[in-house]
């Protein structure tokens, strides 16, 4: 399957952001969202194409409120590669597609569930130091 170069990934609020920066929080993966096969999907967009971005940052709730309020971060594939290659993640990060109905940019970073929390920790810090620009939120 072919991606592109970069994801996105929503900042929902400023809690996620320090210094003008994401902070890894921004890719803690949740067991909420374990699936039966044992990944844990971590929700990205694809930057298959310019309108990416602004389909993203125009993403509302149930409520009509806008979902990300922060912005948007957006993560150079070739960094999440970089990840997976290393040594002490052996095979347990990856990444999909898996367009929505209602999002055909949707995909998810995924990680094993055999992973430890000390180890998770790591992984998402190390995604958040590939964040190569935030783009903030302008549809308000």
């Amino acid at each position: 399957m072919s991606y592109p170069e970069k994801c996105l990934r929503g900042i929902i609020n400023e809690s996620f952001l320090e210094d003008g920066k994401v902070t890894s929080p921004l890719f803690y993966f949740d067991n909420k969202h374990r699936r039966p096969d044992g990944w844990i999907e971590l929700s990205i967009n694809w930057h298959d194409d310019d309108n990416a971005i602004d389909s993203t940052l125009k993403q509302r709730r149930e409520s009509g409120e806008l979902k990300f309020k922060a912005g948007v971060a957006i993560l150079p594939r070739k960094g999440l590669d970089e990840i997976k290659m290393w040594d002490s993640i052996g095979g347990r990060l990856a990444y999909e597609r898996q367009p929505l109905s209602e999002n055909k940019y949707h995909g998810n970073i995924l990680l094993n569930h055999e992973v430890s929390p000390r180890i998770a920790k790591m992984i998402a810090a190390s995604i958040a130091l590939t964040t190569s620009q935030i783009i903030p939120q302008y549809n308000e």
